[in-house]
């Protein structure tokens, strides 16, 4: 499940508070349903190049601009082109695999340990 679906969802379920009670929701606010019908929007799966290596990033366009996400490695990124949005992506892994390999495991929680083996693999040649 993305970040930004369950921000989404979040979003929803904070405007439902500002609906009155006796207003007549047409649609479903289940969890599952709205996370659901998010990832089923029209996305695309685009290789990426890291190294010897290639991982698949979700680019989504949004209202001004474009999202590119990747769950393994917990990066969300955005920029006004595709172009932007991918190289943010590139940037922003590389500085979360430098800033994680720096910290001692014994000042990361367990997320961010298995955070940090994934950067090594996949920076390793």
């Amino acid at each position: 499940m993305t970040p930004v679906a369950l921000f989404k969802y979040d979003l929803i379920q904070e405007r439902r508070q500002d609906i009155p009670d006796n207003y007549s929701l047409d649609f479903d606010l289940d969890k599952n349903n709205i996370i659901s019908n998010w990832l089923n929007q029209a996305k695309e799966i685009v290789p990426i190049s890291i190294g010897q290596k290639v991982i698949s990033v979700v680019l989504e366009k949004e209202d001004n601009g474009y999202i590119a996400a990747n769950d393994y490695f917990n990066i969300v990124s955005a920029g006004v082109t595709r172009e932007e949005a991918i190289r943010e992506f590139k940037q922003d892994l590389a500085h979360f695999a430098k800033r994680y390999s720096k910290l001692p495991d014994t000042q990361a929680t367990d997320r961010v340990i298995e955070l940090k083996k994934r950067y090594k693999e996949l920076l390793s040649r």
